[in-house]
């Protein structure tokens, strides 16, 4: 927003609650087949799509709030958190830059993979995939 002078939007890709395979269970330490959220959205400033974004949420380690803003997915996530009051923090794990997304995006892209910590616990895993292109110059 600050960086576009617009509101980031939502769009949600894929939003439902299921139950954690082996691997979503690893990432957030928890029982397979624990309820967990994935969400795929992609965040627009305008017209130009900006991130592309999939998060997996505990939820039994989110306060029942915060879980329907979740499911709603019309909202970043962190404004979500800020909506609801909830004391975190975020554990970052990788930034890189990669082409793993290009014949989606058409370029390289950086991807971004962290924790959102609460009661000290992973309460969400998020990856977020910066395209690497013109659409950041800002003049």
């Amino acid at each position: 927003e600050v960086l576009f002078g617009k509101e980031v939007s939502v769009r949600a890709v894929e939003q439902e609650v299921v139950g954690a395979d082996e691997h979503a269970a690893a990432i957030l330490s928890l029982p397979t087949g624990a309820s967990i959220n994935r969400r795929r959205v992609v965040l627009s400033a305008g017209d130009t799509p900006l991130v592309w974004a999939l998060s997996l949420s505990a939820l039994e380690r989110m306060p029942p709030s915060l879980r329907e803003g979740v499911a709603r997915a019309e909202l970043p996530i962190g404004k979500i958190l800020k909506q609801h009051n909830i004391e975190s923090r975020r554990e970052l794990l990788r930034v890189e830059r990669t082409d793993e997304l290009k014949e989606v995006l058409g370029c390289e892209a950086v991807v971004r993979e962290y924790y959102i910590i609460h009661t000290s616990q992973p309460m969400m895993w998020i990856r977020e995939t910066f395209p690497l292109d013109s659409r950041w110059r800002v003049e």
